[in-house]
Formats: structure tokens, C-alpha cells, sequence
């Protein structure tokens, strides 16, 4: 079979693929290395999706997820491969039809998928729901005392915004170190400018990508499909998806736990 295995477990990746490999399958384990990286996967998708969950397995359910939403990759099995059963009922609860399995047993996971493939697959809107009903301060993390940084943020911020928490500080550059980065895309060339930016002041800190709706005036050419694919392959992982008016609406990204994001631009 014609396999993608998305594994980011460094140390045993060449082992999994040499393991799939004895077995006959031909087998891709390129991870997101690029903003276009999924939009050239779309163009030619291979007959399973195998995502291991030993290591980073949030990055692995977003993956999971995305790959759901995108037409072109929907109908393509996907395998979950992990042992540990807390990870595993997490991405069960997003996608329940998908197969769970592991590398002792993947290659009867494999033929089973292929000749099983749901009909109609699970398509979770995202990873996590947002707070409904919650005001904008508590769905965005904004806390008393916080240092936030406004990129690109359009002139009717403080509008959109509203009352603040006490003593939060806003900084309007995307080279300041914040605890939070409200980060405004109108193109994929603004992600692209100001990424190395960002991630050199960042550390750890959690990145909102906020874009303007369809149904809104403001709409360019972003769109929660591209923000997601370009925060992947930037290393980061999405965890909360914000509405944050008629306008603006945003996913919340942080970094891997296991170190640093993945800049290429560096």
C-alpha cells in the first residue's frame, strides 16, 4: 500500500519505517515541514494515514483532524498507533470511526482499514470547541496583570477588545516577549514576514492566529484551513478556536511541549 505515517518519535521513525517497509508497503514519513506541505499532500494523498501518538500525540490528533476537514484527504483510512490508552481515548472522542491499533498488530490494521473505510466519515469541527457564552476575555486567556502583544491588528482593536482586565499591559510589536501574541493575518505573506518574529519572542508563550470571516467585509484570503496547515508545519499545535466577533475569528496555537517550534526561516 501506498502509506503516509506521520511519526514524530525520532529516535524509533526509521525503525517504523523499515517495518512497513519489510512488509511491502511503500511508505512517505515526511512530517509538516512547510506552509504548502499539505496542500501538496492533497494533490496526490496515499491510500492510508498512519499517525503514531508515542510522542507529541496533541500534534498527532490536530493532524488527525485536519485531515478529516480537507476534502481531499476525508475519505483516506486513518490509523492511530499508540499504546497508551489515555492518549488514545482522546482522539477516540474526536474520531471515533477511525482505527486504533499498534505497531505489533499495524499490519492487520492496515487491511482491515482499507476494507472498512466508513462510509460517511466524522468530520469534528475542531480539536477543541470554543467557550460559548464566555466573555471575550476568558475565551481569549486574557488575565489581570498580562502582557499581550497586537500584531497587525486592525485600527478598531480596542473596539473589538472592549473593557481590559487590570494592569494588562499591550504591546504593538511582534518582536516583544508577551505571555499572549494576538496575531492578525490578512495574507499568507503576513504569516510568513512575521513568523521568525514572533517565535524568537514567544518561548512558550501561546499564539491566538486570528482571521476575518467569510461572511465579513473584512475577508482576504485566510481561512481557518490555511491558518491550521501553516501553524503545523510552523511546529505548533492548535488547541481552542475562538469567535471572537461578527468579524474576527481565531485558533489558539502553543508550542510542543518537547522543545521549541520548528522555524525554518532561522
Amino acid at each position: 500500500m501506498k502509506i503516509h505515517l506521520f511519526c514524530f518519535d525520532k529516535k524509533n521513525l526509521s525503525d517504523r519505517v523499515a517495518q512497513l517497509g519489510a512488509q511491502g508497503h511503500d511508505v512517505d514519513a515526511r512530517t509538516p515541514d512547510a506552509p504548502d506541505f499539505f496542500k501538496k499532500l492533497k494533490l496526490n494523498p496515499p491510500e492510508v494515514f498512519i499517525i503514531d501518538l508515542s510522542r507529541t500525540p496533541s500534534q498527532g490528533r490536530d493532524i488527525g483532524v485536519y485531515l478529516r476537514t480537507a476534502k481531499p484527504t476525508r475519505n483516506v483510512p486513518l490509523i492511530f498507533v499508540g499504546s497508551d490508552q489515555g492518549k488514545v481515548d482522546k482522539v477516540k472522542t474526536l474520531l471515533p470511526d477511525a482505527s486504533f491499533t499498534t505497531w505489533e498488530a499495524i499490519n492487520t490494521a492496515l487491511h482491515s482499514a482499507v476494507l472498512n473505510r466508513p462510509e460517511n466519515p466524522v468530520v469534528p469541527e475542531s480539536a477543541m470547541a470554543g467557550y460559548s457564552g464566555a466573555s471575550l476575555m476568558k475565551k481569549l486567556g486574557i488575565k489581570n496583570g498580562m502582557s499581550v502583544a497586537l500584531i497587525n491588528a486592525p485600527p478598531n482593536i480596542d473596539d473589538i477588545l472592549g473593557p481590559l482586565p487590570e494592569n494588562v499591559s499591550l504591546e504593538n510589536s511582534a518582536r516583544a516577549a508577551c505571555a499572549l501574541y494576538l496575531w492578525f493575518l490578512f495574507s499568507q505573506e503576513d504569516f510568513q514576514r512575521d513568523l521568525p518574529l514572533i517565535l524568537n519572542a514567544a518561548g512558550h508563550g501561546r499564539i491566538w492566529m486570528i482571521w476575518a470571516k467569510k461572511s465579513s467585509p473584512l475577508f482576504a484570503s485566510v481561512t481557518q484551513q490555511l491558518v491550521r496547515e501553516m501553524g503545523l508545519a510552523a511546529g505548533l499545535v492548535d488547541y481552542k478556536v475562538c469567535a471572537i466577533n461578527q468579524d474576527w475569528t481565531g485558533l489558539l496555537f502553543t508550542t510542543r511541549k518537547s522543545g521549541r517550534l520548528k522555524n525554518e526561516n532561522n
